[in-house]
């Protein structure tokens, strides 16, 4: 007769706060948890408790960098990042990045991300590119200095996106005011004018790629 198995088991007398606390680090310390499965535990204890579980809380409890607390935290705060990460469209390190960007900018730059398959070293560069532009126009708004984000227009030109206030009468309050704001509208044109090109030499890539494909193609069927 085979003997019955058996099992090592333990059993400790323990308050319901230890308890809490040892589930929670059997739960958060298991080794096959996703960044996405992460995030969202790190969020469930800071909403049963805001108090107690701050980030650095969480990092010490968990034996964890606080930043890597923090992309997690973020990774969940975007359900259409998270669900992106989720159904495997982007890396979650790449979910990381576009959470750096402002909730405005995010849906688009995450559709452009998914439709070309950006590697995230490619996204990373491209939220670096973005947030530099971003910081140095709202400093530039700030100081009353836009110069640095793009470059300074022709003497010459005539564009009537660039003219100040023909009104004779303006003060030099109004004219500044009036300058500060079209040269913070030229540096978020600017910043479209880089996307776009980007995502033109990402399709002149795309174009020559099937290029030589079809080229093969139609080689063998000669």
């Amino acid at each position: 007769i085979r003997p019955f198995p058996t099992l090592r088991t333990e059993i400790r007398d323990l308050t319901d706060e230890e308890a809490e606390r040892l589930s929670l680090i059997e739960n958060l310390q298991r080794e096959n948890l996703t960044p996405l499965e992460e995030g969202y535990r790190y969020t469930h204890l800071q909403r049963r408790d805001p108090s107690r579980w701050s980030v650095r809380a969480i990092a010490d409890f968990v034996h964890k960098k606080k930043s890597t607390i923090q992309n997690r935290l973020n990774l969940v705060r975007d359900l259409a990042v998270a669900e992106a990460v989720l159904s495997e469209r982007i890396p979650p390190t790449a979910g990381f990045h576009i959470m750096r960007l402002p909730p405005e900018m995010r849906a688009t730059y995450l559709a452009e991300a998914v439709r070309h398959g950006l590697t995230v070293e490619q996204v990373r560069a491209d939220v670096d590119r973005r947030i530099t532009i971003l910081r140095a126009t709202s400093k530039g708004i700030e100081t009353g200095d836009l110069s640095g984000t793009q470059p300074e227009p022709d003497a010459h030109a005539t564009s009537p996106t660039t003219l100040l206030p023909a009104d004779a009468d303006a003060t030099p309050t109004s004219r500044t005011v009036r300058l500060r704001h079209l040269r913070a509208q030229r540096a978020q044109v600017g910043l479209r004018i880089d996307e776009l090109e980007a995502e033109l030499r990402r399709h002149v890539v795309a174009f020559r790629e099937l290029s030589v494909e079809i080229a093969k193609v139609d080689g063998f069927h000669d």
